[in-house]
């Protein structure tokens, strides 16, 4: 004869496997947008923000010239990197 589960020990259970799956999927996200260069995300998310709150009229020149200075930061910043290596 068989025993019924503890409802609880399986909600227990169920709530562990949850947490687990909810924060590796939390590291795994962190880690695609962060990486090894967290200052490509704060750059971004500063782009992000910055196109949000401008104007529709002056969006496309503002956000384009942004995107330029990150893009020139991030390869002088590569280059620098690949000299101390």
């Amino acid at each position: 004869m068989q025993t019924k589960n503890n409802p609880t020990q399986t909600t227990k259970e169920a709530s562990s496997y949850v947490k687990k799956y909810l924060l590796a999927f939390v590291k795994f996200w962190y880690n695609f947008l962060v990486g090894d260069t967290p200052e490509f995300f704060v750059v971004t998310l500063v782009v992000v923000a910055i196109g949000i709150t401008t104007h529709r009229q002056s969006q496309i020149f503002i956000l384009s010239t942004l995107i330029f200075i990150s893009l020139v930061f991030g390869v002088s910043l590569y280059r620098g990197r690949q000299k101390n290596t």
